[in-house]
C-alpha cells in the first residue's frame, strides 16, 4: 500500500477524514468497511426491513444513513477487493468440476476425459509482436514487454480491420458451431450417428474469452465428456484424453460459418491455425493439473459453464 501525505489530499477529502474520525458512529462504519473487505466503491443501501407491518431494521441508524455492501465488480482495475473475492470463489467452482470430491461433485468426474483447449482468431495482417523464441518482430525490432505498439498492425494500409471486427462479432456463434462439430467428429469416430452418440455422451465445458494484444478474441475452454443422463457418470463411449484432443483439433478445423458483413454480403468465419490442447488430470500424470487450470480460468472473465 502506498502512503499518501496530507499535502496530496484535496481539502474536501481532509475535511471528510476529520469528520469521520470524530463521528460517534465511527466504529460501526469501520465494521461495515471490514465486512465489505474494503470494497473500493461499495453499494449504499437505504431503506427499512419490515416483519409483517412492523419495521425491524432501518438504515437510518447507520453511519451516513446507509448500509454498505460489496460492489461485486470482477475487474481488478475497478475494485481489487471484490475481484480477489470473485477469483477465490470461481477457483473453488472450477476446481470442483475438474477434480471432484467437493461442492457436491463426486470424485469420479476426475476420471472423465478432460482437455484444456485454446482456440484463436485467424490472421488479418501482420502485427507487432514478441516471438517466444527471441526472434525479432517482422518490423525488424525487438519490442519490450510494455511497448504500446504490440498488437498494432505493421502495415495499416493492408490490415483487414473490417474482418477483425466481424470476427469478434461472430466469434460466439463460431464457438457454438465448433461444439456441434465436436459432437459430430466424436460420433463419427465411434461409428455412431450423432443422435445415437448424444444419447450416450454429453459434452460439458467452461469457457472464457480473452482479448489478445491485437484486439481479437480467443477462447480458453475446459472440455469434459460425461454420461448423457448424469454428469457424474462416465461417458457411454470410451474416449481417451488423447482422442479428445485430436477430435477438438479436427472440429476446430471443420467449424465455419457465413457471417453477416452487411449490405447482403457475408464473410467466411473460421478459427486460426494456432490451437493448443493439453490433457487435464487431478494428479501428476496429466500435462496440466486441475489446480493450475482453475487458477488460470478464475483470473479471466467469468466463465460460461454449459453443456451440449
Amino acid at each position: 500500500m502506498t502512503a499518501v501525505s496530507a499535502d496530496e489530499l484535496d481539502p474536501a477529502t481532509v475535511r471528510g477524514l476529520v469528520a469521520r474520525a470524530g463521528d460517534p458512529k465511527r466504529e460501526r462504519w469501520l465494521q461495515q468497511v471490514r465486512r465489505t473487505g474494503a470494497c473500493r466503491q461499495p453499494v449504499r443501501l437505504r431503506g427499512v426491513v419490515l416483519y409483517g407491518d412492523e419495521p425491524v431494521y432501518s438504515t437510518a441508524s447507520e453511519p451516513d444513513g446507509a448500509l454498505m455492501v460489496r460492489c461485486g465488480n470482477r475487474r481488478e482495475a475497478c475494485c481489487p477487493s471484490c475481484a480477489h473475492e470473485y477469483r477465490g470463489d470461481m477457483w473453488q467452482l472450477v476446481y470442483a468440476g475438474l477434480a471432484g470430491g467437493r461442492k457436491g461433485v463426486p470424485e469420479q468426474v476426475a476420471e472423465h476425459p478432460q482437455v484444456f483447449a485454446s482456440l484463436t482468431a485467424p490472421s488479418f495482417g501482420a502485427v507487432h509482436n514478441r516471438p517466444d523464441d527471441g526472434r525479432r518482430c517482422r518490423c525488424g525490432r525487438r519490442h519490450d514487454a510494455d511497448d504500446p505498439r504490440l498488437g498494432e498492425a505493421i502495415d495499416t494500409t493492408s490490415y483487414d480491420y473490417a474482418g477483425a471486427v466481424l470476427w469478434n462479432w461472430h466469434a460466439p456463434a463460431l464457438w457454438n458451431r465448433f461444439i456441434i462439430e465436436l459432437a459430430r467428429v466424436l460420433a463419427g469416430r465411434a461409428g455412431l450417428s450423432e443422435r445415437a452418440w448424444r444419447q450416450l455422451v454429453r459434452i460439458a465445458y467452461a469457457k472464457v474469452a480473452e482479448f489478445q494484444a491485437r484486439g481479437l478474441v480467443h477462447f480458453h475452454a475446459i472440455i469434459r465428456l460425461d454420461g448423457a443422463e448424469d454428469r457424474a457418470d462416465a461417458p457411454g463411449v470410451d474416449v481417451s484424453p488423447e482422442e479428445l484432443c485430436d477430435a477438438i483439433r479436427q472440429a476446430a478445423a471443420n467449424a465455419r460459418l457465413d457471417g453477416d458483413a452487411g449490405n447482403s454480403e457475408t464473410i467466411d468465419i473460421r478459427f486460426g491455425e494456432q490451437l493448443h490442447t493439453r490433457i487435464l488430470s487431478s494428479d501428476v500424470t496429466g500435462e496440466l493439473r486441475a489446480e493450475q487450470v482453475a487458477a488460470y480460468v478464475a483470473k479471466c472473465c467469468p466463465p460460461q459453464v454449459l453443456s451440449a
